[in-house]
């Protein structure tokens, strides 16, 4: 039996060597030669001393060689179960060749958009229910809004048949660059990024996966649209205004004001409200109900006489009763308050009413929100950044984070005092007009 056969290719020799056992003949390998004499001297040396092989060019026994062919030959062609990959995983991973194991089954075979859509349902993800455990955020509300994140932007016929160990970078990028063809703004973008990034990086963490594909993605980045703030004129015409439900109207005064957020409003109960400040502990979402604040910490916040007077004056009204648990923001359930998006609707609809026009509200970007910004802008102006940000809620540093836990009545008085002079004028005019 011939030991090997030789031929060219651009002028180099190649051999193609022969294992004695099986007669079947191996893949090309150049022998950098380009005379034939040199070639076969070349061979020679492989089958005495042993054949380079692999990236390294490190030398191995062409019995070796042989055998390790066989091998791959029987792997690709032989109709293997994932028994027999499970098995040869943990050969190589004995000769600790391999770490992890990812074959082709159980959880690491799921479909990508199948993985995707369980991690984001609160009652089934491993990943929200291991989060709870280490003492991390995982809110339904998030859960919903990640899921329809995935079903606007990822849901497409490209992942129909793509297993979540098939997931590469490349393809993850590819997809976001076509997303950003379609016209999103960066922001939506890294929103689509975050909702398969976290669930991936669990996934390698669990060792369902070798490595997280979306890991060094990078973010997109861009202007975002500034939201703009209302003038003293317009929130002098809103406070003017007759509103057509007065809970929508206590809401705009107290986020003016007091800079909550909507859920933390419309979470409000009588005994939130103190004399002279409001005691800001929970925060209403239409999916997880009665909940923390969005960083987990209760503040206080002063609070106007005139917006003190109109919550309770509100509070009473409840027809549910006057229970000091009893909600100020009532709806039509007792335990349950007036749907957010009610007051949100009713402040978009007094923004019309003071000739803001829907075409004018969106290009300044208002929205309820706005009025916090509003507050905010209005503290910055005149008292430090560490008061301001005790009455906002705003956590953004460590070193914030350790003078904020410490409430003094000192700090009240001043963010009081700059509530009192960025809004009290407006109020005046307002009871003044209605006198």
């Amino acid at each position: 039996m011939r030991r090997f056969y030789l031929h060219t290719r651009h002028g180099i020799y190649y051999a193609e060597l022969i294992d004695p056992e099986t007669g079947r003949k191996l893949s090309p390998r150049s022998t950098g030669a380009t005379e034939r004499d040199a070639a076969l001297l070349t061979v020679a040396k492989w089958l005495e001393h042993g054949v380079p092989a692999g990236r390294t060019g490190k030398v191995r026994p062409a019995a070796a060689i042989f055998g390790l062919d066989e091998v791959l030959s029987a792997i690709r062609r032989e109709d293997l179960t994932v028994d027999d990959a499970e098995k040869s995983l943990t050969v190589l991973k004995g000769r600790n060749l391999v770490v992890g194991n990812f074959a082709k089954a159980g959880p690491s075979s799921e479909l990508f958009l199948a993985f995707l859509e369980r991690i984001w349902d609160i009652e089934r993800s491993p990943f929200l229910a291991e989060k709870k455990v280490y003492g991390h955020s995982a809110t339904r509300r998030h859960a919903l809004e990640q899921a329809g994140v995935v079903r606007r932007y990822w849901d497409r016929q490209e992942w129909a048949t793509v297993r979540l160990i098939d997931v590469t970078r490349s393809d993850l990028k590819a997809h976001l660059l076509r997303l950003s063809g379609e016209g999103l703004a960066p922001a939506t973008l890294n929103k689509a990024l975050a909702a398969v990034s976290a669930p991936l990086a669990w996934a390698a963490r669990s060792e369902l996966i070798p490595m997280n594909p979306a890991e060094g993605i990078p973010r997109f980045s861009g202007a975002s649209k500034k939201r703009d703030i209302l003038t003293q004129a317009e929130l002098r015409a809103l406070v003017s205004l007759q509103w057509p439900d007065e809970r929508a109207r206590v809401a705009f005064l107290v986020a003016l004001t007091t800079g909550a957020r909507l859920g933390e409003i419309d979470a409000l109960q009588l005994r939130d409200i103190g004399d002279d400040r409001l005691y800001i502990r929970h925060s209403w979402g239409f999916a997880d109900g009665l909940k923390a604040t969005k960083n987990r910490e209760e503040r206080e916040v002063p609070l106007l006489p005139a917006v003190r007077d109109a919550l309770r004056a509100l509070g009473m009204e409840n027809p549910h009763g006057a229970g000091d648990e009893r909600f100020v923001f009532y709806g039509v359930l007792a335990d349950k308050p007036l749907d957010a998006k009610v007051l949100g609707n009713g402040f978009t609809e007094a923004l019309h009413s003071i000739g803001i026009d829907e075409a004018a509200r969106r290009a300044r970007g208002l929205v309820f929100h706005s009025l916090r910004h509003c507050f905010a802008t209005a503290l910055a102006d005149r008292i430090d950044q560490r008061q301001a940000m005790k009455a906002t809620g705003h956590r953004t540093s460590v070193v914030f984070e350790s003078y904020a836990n410490h409430e003094s009545e000192n700090d009240l008085a001043s963010i009081g005092k700059a509530s009192e002079d960025a809004f009290g004028t407006v109020l005046a005019f307002a009871a003044k007009k209605g006198a």
